[in-house]
């Protein structure tokens, strides 16, 4: 759920009352460098409805849509400044 637009910035914040997440852009960072931290992962609850609300936020979808792992699925968004938000239905894709 969008809770806040952020237009100065390209940007909102998502999320609920328990978690949030801030995506914008800030044109003076560039592009990341993929040399090092490249992506950050969070296990969601409602990762079923994952899909439909990313691309009913216009959030662009890497890899052609969910994922499939040995042991868990993932969804990978990307934030305006290259970095790599991986959505998943397993905490730790169960390599634990």
């Amino acid at each position: 759920m969008i809770l806040e637009e952020i237009p100065s910035q390209q940007g909102m914040i998502i999320g609920n009352k328990v978690a949030k997440l801030a995506l914008y852009e800030n044109v003076e960072l560039g592009r990341v460098n993929k040399h090092g931290f490249s992506h950050l992962c969070f296990h969601i609850s409602n990762f079923e409805n994952a899909l439909s609300l990313c691309e009913e936020l216009a959030l662009p979808i890497l890899y052609e849509g969910i994922v499939e792992w040995p042991k868990s699925k993932s969804l990978y968004v990307e934030d305006p400044n290259g970095y790599e938000v991986e959505l998943t239905n397993t905490w730790g894709g169960d390599l634990t």
